[in-house]
């Protein structure tokens, strides 16, 4: 069980960056030379797109695809190059909010 005064693992690796200022210090080492991304995506009114088509194309341009889940984020753990990415919502067109628009 981990320590009460210890951050959680998860919101540490939220919060972390490239740097080793920011790095977890709960024992959780950061994975070098790689890069997490979370984001959320909503409609005008703020409600979440859930189910939404993604694409990521990452520095290496490896391409990372996937649907939004019910709060309309997706989560790509560190396992992504440091570097710029693409987001693509290739659908979103599609998405019946959007239809007669």
């Amino acid at each position: 069980m981990p320590d009460q005064d210890d951050p959680d693992p998860v919101s540490a690796l939220d919060s972390a960056r490239d740097d080793s200022d920011n790095a977890p210090k709960n024992g959780v080492q950061p994975c070098l030379g790689l890069t997490w991304f979370r984001m959320g995506l909503v409609d005008e009114d703020g409600e979440p797109m859930a189910g939404e088509d993604y694409e990521v194309v990452d520095s290496a341009g490896a391409k990372h695809e996937g649907k939004l889940d019910a709060n309309g984020e997706f989560y790509i753990p560190p396992t992504l190059p440091t570097g710029l990415c693409s987001i693509n919502f290739p659908n979103i067109h599609l998405n019946p909010r959007k239809k007669g628009q």
